[in-house]
């Protein structure tokens, strides 16, 4: 369970938020333990939406990226 939690919230920040690996590893360590299991499933369901959504709205998906990544 622990181990899906952090595969799952690794890969979110990698992909979706553009983390480097090292910071998304250390987050996804830390909150993997704090996330209660009603949470994670909601945010699990949120993300897998979202990224779906984003397959079939491409501007949305460009937007979410420059939003993103301004810095």
């Amino acid at each position: 369970e622990i181990l899906t939690k952090h595969k799952f919230l690794s890969d979110f920040f990698k992909t979706t938020l553009n983390v480097d690996e090292n910071e998304s590893e250390k987050n996804a360590c830390q909150i993997e333990h704090a996330i209660s299991q009603e949470v994670f499933e909601k945010l699990s369901k949120y993300i897998n939406f979202n990224r779906n959504f984003e397959k079939q709205n491409p501007v949305y998906a460009e937007n979410l990226k420059k939003c993103l990544n301004d810095d």
